[in-house]
């Protein structure tokens, strides 16, 4: 896995993406509030050679510190929207725990118009 960064008004956003094929699906794993692109460890490991996978750690935790506290769940899921496109990934599969599950869908949204 590679990892990336990604700047916004309220700090940077640290991530790791592995692209085997741009054409085929993603794995988005989105960690929840607390926790850090280390609670997918297991899975990053077992899918990162057969399928395109990406993590991060979401703002204001772990790499993405420091992190100024005046966003909202909205500004975190267009952030993520802005780093699949960034990174050209346009076939995403939202897993997300906790509030990873709640910024998933609200990318979802903004995916889907």
């Amino acid at each position: 896995m590679t990892e990336n960064s990604y700047n916004t008004p309220c700090g940077c956003i640290h991530y790791f993406v592995n692209i085997i094929d741009k054409q085929k699906i993603t794995l988005v794993f989105l960690p929840g509030l607390t926790a850090d692109h280390r609670l997918f460890e297991k899975q990053t490991e077992y899918f990162e050679k057969k399928q395109n996978v990406f993590v991060w750690d979401a703002p204001s935790h772990a790499l993405s510190r420091p992190f100024t506290n005046n966003y909202s769940l909205s500004d975190m899921a267009e952030w993520l929207y802005e780093i699949l496109v960034k990174e050209e990934i346009y076939n995403p599969i939202i897993i997300g725990q906790s509030m990873g599950g709640i910024s998933g869908s609200n990318v979802y949204g903004i995916i889907s118009g």
